[in-house]
């Protein structure tokens, strides 16, 4: 089971979007997906059909299994663990807890591995305690780079946050992936996407996430973009997407095997890293 974290500071980059669209893309070509909904504002659960329910906060406590939260979603293929309002008092319920941010980690290590090819992580845009437990929790993670003069402002953050969760809690995460969302065909898109594709290479994704009026529509329908237009141009550009998600190559964690570390943190984050 492949775990993959959709992750950005910035807000309003597409990262639900995407989030919903890769796991409905995945599951068109056969994958099992879990989507577990890590945003209070609860978006990602609202598109699949379903409404927040409570529980998704006592697991990244340690005190209940996410398999115990799986539902069923709107989209075939795709199960759904929804949001909780109550993740919006999360760093104020953790504080002080030595183990704050392995607890969500222990959560999907408890999971049935072969009942599900890819775990997605839908997160809010912050660097708290809920994003760095994901990262904590991951194999993978991929950033949405919104196509506007602004849209590198939260990238060097999420990968500094990244790079510091490996280094000093997650030996086995990988280097994070960009992919342009949001992408358009006036001259400031184009100019942002071929910064980006300049400055980080092969770590962006060759598919852009489009813009596109179908995306709202479907949002105010709560339904995947992806399904609401099915057979047209969103639908095809998340499955094209989710093609080369699946395809790509992922490096084995390091240690795999081996005990992982519980280090005591203090407090209940991560160190903010500096930008």
């Amino acid at each position: 089971m492949r775990s993959i974290a959709i992750a950005c500071e910035k807000g309003g980059v597409g990262k639900t979007t995407i989030a919903v669209g890769l796991a409905c893309g995945l599951a068109d070509r056969g994958s099992r997906v879990l989507l577990v909904d890590t945003d209070h504002q609860a978006a990602a659960t609202r598109w699949l059909g379903r409404e927040h329910l409570p529980g998704l906060t006592r697991a990244f406590s340690g005190q209940l299994p996410l398999e115990r939260l799986i539902q069923p979603s709107c989209a075939r293929g795709v199960s759904l663990v929804p949001a909780s309002t109550s993740l919006v008092t999360l760093e104020r319920t953790l504080d002080g807890d030595p183990h704050a941010l392995f607890h969500l980690r222990d959560a999907v290590d408890e999971l049935d591995r072969d009942a599900f090819d890819y775990l997605i992580f839908d997160t809010p845009p912050s660097l708290g305690i809920v994003v760095n437990s994901v990262l904590c929790a991951v194999q993978e993670v991929i950033v949405p780079v919104e196509a506007r003069p602004m849209g590198l402002a939260g990238l060097r953050r999420i990968l500094a946050t990244a790079g510091r969760i490996q280094r000093r809690y997650h030996p086995g995460l990988s280097e994070p992936r960009i992919v342009i969302s949001r992408a358009n065909h006036t001259a400031v898109s184009k100019t942002v996407e071929a910064q980006v594709r300049k400055q980080y290479g092969a770590r962006v994704f060759p598919t852009a996430i489009a813009e596109r009026i179908a995306v709202a529509r479907a949002s105010g329908m709560n339904r995947p973009a992806s399904v609401h237009d099915a057979g047209g141009p969103v639908a095809r550009n998340f499955q094209q997407f989710a093609a080369e998600v699946d395809r790509i190559e992922v490096l084995p964690p390091i240690g795999r095997g081996a005990k992982r570390p519980r280090p005591t943190v203090r407090g209940a984050t991560a160190p903010t890293p500096q930008p």
